[in-house]
C-alpha cells in the first residue's frame, strides 16, 4: 500500500512510498502498538528486489522481533513516515529516506547496469536504521564475515548521532555507495586490505556518484547531483571536481603517495570517472602541475557511457586486480561495449582513447598504448 513519507530535509517535498500493513499478531508484542505498518517494498521478479528496513536495536536482523522496522502509523487516516518518540526515538524520516534511496539504487542497478539487486541474483535489500545507541554519523555495508551487533547478514546500515541533523540515509550518493560495496563484494571480491580495499572504496564511490547523477538534477542544494559525496548530510566526505583537501582524499597516484588509507586513495578512481563522464583535467594539476598526466585533457564521453565502462571494468576485475590493471580493463570494456565491428568496422577508438586519457590523468598507463581493434 501507499504511505506518505516526510523526508528528513525540510526543503524536500513529501513523497509517496510503500508500506505493508502489520497483522494483529505482529502488532501484539510491540511496545509501540500504535504502529500499524512497516517500512517495506515487495520485490518485482527479475527487476527490483524486496526491500526491508530494520531497527538497529535488535529487531529482525538480530535477536528479538522478526519483523521489519515499523515507524509508520496512521495520521489523519493515512499511513505516514515521520518521527515519533514513544518510547524511544524512531527515525521514521530516516527510514523513509532509506527506503526511497535504496529503491532508486536498485532500480538503477537494473536499468543501467542490468544488475538484479546488489548481488545480481535478486537478494533482499535489507537496510538497518540505527535508532538506538548510534555511536557515530556514518553508513556501512555489513557482510556475514564481519557481523555486527545490529546486523548479522548482508545489509546497508546508517547511523545518526544526536549531534547531526540527518542520518546519512538522507544522501542518495551514500546509500548508493554502501549498496555499491555489495555489488563490488559479489562481483570482484576484492580483499578489504591494501589495494583491494582502495579499489573497494573507489568502485563504491563510482556507484555513489553515478547513481546520484542518473537520478537527480544537476545543481546545488537538497537532493541535487554534484561531484561531492554526502553533501546532503551537511558534510562532504570526498569530492572530485575541486582539489580542496576535503577529507584528505588523493587525486593522483603521486599525490601524497604516503597516504594509503582506502577511502582517501580510492578517490582517484572517482576522479577518473568524472573526467571520463564530463571531460577536463585532473583538478590536482592546479596544485601539483608537474605530475604525469597534467597535460592531458580527457574528452568526456557522457555519464551513460562512462558508467557502463566503469561497471564493466568491475565485472572484469578479480580479487588480484591492481590499479595498474585498470587502464587495460577500461580499454577492453570500451571496445566490447561500443565497437561496431560487425556493421562498419568501428573499434570504439574514441571511447578507448578517452579511457586511456582518464587513467593517464591519475598517473596510470595501459600496458599497450594501442587500441584494441576489430578482428
Amino acid at each position: 500500500m501507499s504511505a506518505v513519507a516526510d523526508p528528513q530535509n525540510p526543503a524536500v517535498a513529501n513523497r509517496s512510498l510503500w508500506a505493508t500493513e502489520l497483522t494483529l499478531l505482529e502488532q501484539a508484542p510491540l511496545p509501540r502498538d500504535q504502529f500499524q505498518y512497516e517500512a517495506h517494498r515487495p520485490g518485482t521478479f527479475n527487476q527490483i528486489p524486496e526491500i526491508e528496513l530494520y531497527m538497529g536495536y535488535g529487531a529482525g536482523l538480530c535477536s528479538g522481533k522478526d519483523i521489519a522496522l515499523v515507524p509508520i502509523k496512521e495520521v489523519s487516516g493515512a499511513p505516514l513516515y515521520t518521527d515519533y518518540t514513544d518510547p524511544i526515538v524512531v527515525p521514521g524520516k530516516a527510514a523513509g529516506d532509506a527506503l526511497y534511496f535504496t529503491y532508486l539504487t536498485m532500480r538503477t542497478f537494473k536499468n543501467t547496469f542490468n544488475r538484479y539487486s546488489y548481488d545480481n541474483s535478486g537478494a533482499t535489500a535489507r537496510v538497518v536504521v540505527d535508532a538506538e545507541n548510534a555511536w557515530r554519523d556514518n553508513g556501512e555495508f555489513v557482510i556475514p564475515d564481519f557481523p555486527k551487533d545490529y546486523a548479522q547478514t548482508w545489509s546497508a546500515v546508517f547511523y545518526k548521532k544526536s549531534a547531526r541533523s540527518y542520518s546519512f540515509s538522507a544522501c542518495l550518493d551514500v546509500v548508493a555507495h554502501e549498496w555499491g560495496h555489495g555489488a563490488v563484494e559479489t562481483a570482484a571480491n576484492f580483499p578489504y586490505s591494501g589495494v583491494g580495499a582502495q579499489l573497494h572504496e573507489g568502485f563504491a564511490d563510482f556507484f555513489g556518484h553515478s547513481i546520484e547523477r542518473l537520478n537527480q538534477p544537476v545543481g546545488s542544494g537538497a537532493e541535487k547531483a554534484d561531484w561531492k559525496l554526502a553533501e546532503d548530510n551537511g558534510v562532504i566526505w570526498r569530492r572530485v571536481d575541486v582539489d580542496d583537501g576535503t577529507g584528505g582524499a588523493t587525486y593522483h597516484k603521486d599525490d601524497d603517495p604516503g597516504v594509503t588509507e582506502a577511502h582517501a586513495r580510492g578517490n582517484m578512481l572517482a576522479v577518473a570517472f568524472r573526467l571520463l563522464a564530463d571531460s577536463g583535467q585532473n583538478p590536482v594539476c592546479s596544485r601539483l602541475p608537474n605530475l604525469s598526466g597534467c597535460s592531458t585533457t580527457v574528452p568526456g564521453q557522457g555519464l551513460y557511457k562512462a558508467s557502463k565502462i566503469f561497471y564493466s571494468m568491475l565485472l572484469y576485475s578479480t580479487s588480484s586486480t591492481a590499479w595498474e590493471d585498470l587502464p587495460d580493463l577500461g580499454k577492453l570494456a570500451a571496445y566490447r561495449l561500443f565497437n561496431t565491428c560487425k556493421s562498419d568496422g568501428g573499434h570504439a577508438g574514441i571511447e578507448q582513447g578517452a579511457v586511456i586519457n582518464a587513467f593517464q590523468a591519475i598517473g596510470y598507463q595501459p600496458s599497450d598504448p594501442l587500441d584494441i581493434t576489430c578482428p
